[in-house]
């Protein structure tokens, strides 16, 4: 496969990339970010980033190899997607705000200047459906941006578990000094 990335143009490269983790990505800043966390930058002479794989290592009983618990590239994978489906959910809804401003203000003109001889017509049937049909997308957008955070907590490695469960426990530590505190008194 390297040969034939070799042979092609940089455009083609990009286009093979592009293919590889799904068509098109979306636009973040200056790179592009594809649905399964590979990036490339959005200059066609750029970078390509694969996601992110675990390393494997090999397990102390079985010597098998096996993914590393404390391996941060799943999570950091994870967090691409995230990234990903964040801007799809935001992009959709402001395009659903944009139409559903421009239909509210369609009928208030048509409400406002309805006895004029030539009356504004309200939002037809078909715009109205084109409205349910972004709200239908933005809702499925956020089911898979939910779905990816999830995905992403599932995935953070054991020494960030640890170092949440740590944090946790300082904090009830400190409230209860706090609270011994408050009652120390001269």
């Amino acid at each position: 496969m390297d040969v034939e990335l070799n042979n092609l143009s940089m455009a083609g490269r990009v286009k093979q990339f592009d293919l590889r983790h799904g068509g098109q990505g979306i636009v973040i800043g200056h790179m592009i970010y594809h649905s399964d966390g590979a990036r490339r930058d959005i200059d066609s002479a750029g970078i390509l980033l694969e996601p992110p794989e675990p390393r494997e290592i090999r397990d102390r009983k079985t010597r098998a190899w096996i993914p590393d618990p404390d391996s941060r590239a799943p999570y950091e994978r994870a967090g691409y997607i995230v990234r990903y489906w964040t801007a799809r959910v935001e992009r959709a809804v402001a395009k659903f705000k944009d139409l559903r401003y421009e239909l509210k203000q369609q009928a208030l003109h048509a409400v406002n200047f309805a006895a004029a001889q030539t009356a504004p017509q309200p939002p037809s049937q078909a715009r109205l459906d084109e409205l349910k049909k972004l709200r239908d997308l933005v809702r499925a957008e956020r089911k898979s941006l939910s779905k990816a955070r999830e995905d992403m907590e599932a995935a953070k490695p054991r020494f960030m578990r640890v170092r949440e469960t740590n944090g946790v426990v300082n904090v009830e530590k400190a409230h209860g000094v706090l609270d011994q505190l408050k009652n120390i008194k001269v």
